[in-house]
């Protein structure tokens, strides 16, 4: 499976997976559907990545969708100004 954490979150969250994601594409997008952060990684054996694609962004629900070579995962993660 796969966790992302602390959601809500003011600045900085992971994601972890329980298993190797290996090819990896992490995509956040605002509510309205724009892209804000796109990272892509070749072969990532790790099950944590910490993130701070949110700093200076504005509080409100955005959407990160990571694509691995296992599938395609998509979930909302809530940003509140501290």
């Amino acid at each position: 499976g796969t966790l992302i954490w602390p959601n809500p979150t003011t600045d900085e969250f992971e994601i972890n997976f329980s298993d190797s994601p290996g090819s990896l594409v992490i995509e956040i997008y605002t509510s309205s559907g724009s892209l804000i952060f796109r990272k892509d990684f070749t072969d990532y054996a790790g099950h944590n990545i910490a993130l701070q694609a949110l700093s200076g962004k504005p509080q409100g629900i955005y959407l990160i969708k990571l694509k691995t070579g296992k599938g395609t995962f998509v979930s909302k993660i809530i940003k509140f100004n501290d």
